[in-house]
């Protein structure tokens, strides 16, 4: 057998991550699961939770790279979803969690320091509103 091969043995019973993270997105872009907030969000949280990183990160070919931005992308839009709704119950220490975990994903990103400001500023700590953008600061042209 050439080594370079990879054999799947589909007698047996095995799960990929990557379809089941594909398969409740899915779920969550479902008309039902949209419009009741607390559904939405136990769908969206269970999305959050199946996402592990980056796909093969080791791999850096052609074939991988557009999955994997693809599920970075996916990631990061089920993320805003459920920061909106955690933002519109007023679960601001849950909606701050879920824009930190945006912010790792894109430490750059100059629109997810200005939600986490707004959520900072809407639960009622302007510390840690400013705290933040003194952290974006170097890397944010304009807030």
């Amino acid at each position: 057998m050439d080594t370079q091969v990879l054999r799947w043995r589909t007698e047996h019973a095995f799960t990929l991550d990557v379809a089941e993270f594909d398969a409740a997105a899915a779920q969550a872009d479902q008309p039902e699961k949209r419009d009741d907030c607390a559904v939405a969000r136990a769908t969206l949280e269970k999305c959050a939770a199946l996402y592990r990183g980056d796909l093969l990160p080791a791999l850096d070919d052609e074939w991988i790279n557009s999955h994997r931005e693809r599920l970075r992308k996916k990631y990061a839009d089920l993320l805003l979803r459920l920061i909106r709704v955690c933002e519109s119950t007023r679960d601001y220490p849950a909606a701050i969690r879920y824009t930190e975990a945006l912010l790792v994903q894109d430490p750059l990103s100059e629109a997810s320091y200005q939600m986490l400001m707004r959520i900072h500023a809407l639960s009622g700590d302007r510390a840690k509103a400013l705290r933040t953008y003194q952290r974006c600061q170097p890397y944010c042209t304009r807030i």
